[in-house]
């Protein structure tokens, strides 16, 4: 396990850890806002391309990528093969992914991690005006407010994050999507064994759910009204989750809280999910 050091860093950088799983034909939109923000070939980030065994052409669309903007701040990481028991798991890929970028470049190297699913995409500014305001508010966890977007680029729903980590501890806060999630060294310091639990009590608990949770510990959140469009298709759409599958997560979560989260008071949905356990163990 490396968490401190060890890894190829040679500055003090942001990173930006990208997750896919058979989105390749969403990239060029990402990689095109990641260039209209500054962040490609800017010596102050370092960007991970990390695929989770796609079957897609995504790999042979990002070295693509990657020649056409001469990218010389990214590593391409294979995160699990096709054919790997440990996709049985899919809630577990962003988590190898992150846990490989963070010890490939080191946690001391980093200022801030920016989480990044490939399929979404971000206004101009976002990393450099989340970055600046990291310098004077020196937070640990940052999360964002969210633009549902359909394909073509049509907004479907304006979504604010309704109840908010420093307002009320003992509540489970609503979780703002994967990309609208950035932390800072101190938060992967000290969550590090807590945030890359892979037990299968957990195995549908996903990353940001994790981030959003261990944040309550310290309480140490700043909410950004820089946006993230989120683009809504078939294959990514949670509201066509059924009650079981849905049941079954927040199940999870309310393990996974009540194991990690230091809280005196818990509040009435933690205490009716962990009544329910018992069915779901």
């Amino acid at each position: 396990m490396i968490i401190s050091g060890e890894g190829v860093y040679k500055k003090k950088v942001n990173l930006i850890v990208i997750f896919n799983y058979d989105y390749g034909c969403f990239a060029e939109k990402l990689f095109s806002s990641l260039n209209e923000n500054g962040v490609i070939n800017n010596d102050n980030f370092y960007l991970f391309f990390c695929d989770d065994g796609s079957s897609d052409n995504s790999l042979t669309t990002v070295n693509l990528l990657v020649e056409k903007y001469s990218i010389y701040n990214i590593s391409v990481l294979s995160v699990r093969p096709k054919a790997s028991g440990r996709r049985d798991y899919p809630a577990f890929g962003q988590l190898y992914a992150l846990q490989r970028a963070i010890d490939n470049y080191g946690v001391d190297g980093i200022n801030l991690c920016f989480l990044v699913d490939c399929d979404d995409y971000y206004p101009a500014g976002y990393f450099h005006t989340l970055s600046d305001s990291h310098q004077h508010l020196s937070r640990q966890v940052y999360f964002s407010n969210i633009i549902d977007v359909d394909p073509v680029g049509r907004v479907i729903e304006n979504r604010l994050i309704a109840r908010k980590v420093h307002v009320a501890m003992s509540i489970w806060p609503t979780v703002t999507c994967t990309s609208g999630v950035a932390f800072d060294r101190n938060f992967i310091k000290e969550n590090y064994s807590k945030l890359f639990c892979f037990s299968l009590d957990y195995f549908d608990v996903w990353l940001d759910a994790r981030v959003a949770m261990l944040s309550i510990n310290s309480g140490d959140v700043a909410y950004l009204d820089s946006p993230v469009y989120r683009l809504i298709h078939q294959s990514n759409d949670s509201r066509n989750v059924n009650f079981n599958r849905w049941i079954k997560k927040q199940v999870q979560s309310a393990r996974f809280f009540n194991k990690n989260v230091n809280v005196n008071k818990k509040s009435w949905r933690i205490r009716f999910l962990s009544f329910f356990d018992v069915f779901y163990s």
